[in-house]
């Protein structure tokens, strides 16, 4: 019963950022996507697109259930990523595994409602 309440660990949540071709370090999801924004808001200002030469991430290939082969993730002037990692896709694999568990046992969660 104890495990019900702990709160859980997510590993393998970061995938590696290089600039000009050399490894800057390990990024979480959140600042990528703060990485991302400041790139766009550069390119708004500086009417510069050139910047997007300049970087990249490499993570995995996503799955449902494992990390797939190492992938390089490049972004797009919309801020786009040419393809989302499995480290950055942890809330979709727990939305799966959600509606997954509700619908094999639809009937048993059900008759809990009542």
């Amino acid at each position: 019963m104890e495990k019900v309440f702990e709160i859980p660990e997510i590993t393998n949540n970061t995938i590696k950022y290089f600039v000009d071709n050399k490894f800057v370090g390990d990024v979480t999801v959140d600042q990528v996507n703060q990485i991302r924004e400041n790139i766009i808001e550069y390119i708004i200002e500086n009417k510069d697109k050139s910047i997007l030469d300049r970087f990249y991430f490499v993570g995995h290939k996503d799955s449902n259930d494992k990390p797939g082969e190492e992938v390089k993730i490049t972004m797009d002037v919309w801020g786009n990523l040419s393809d989302l990692p499995w480290e950055m896709n942890h809330v979709r694999r727990s939305m799966m595994r959600l509606i997954h568990i509700g619908r094999v046992n639809s009937e048993l969660l059900y008759s809990l409602e009542k």
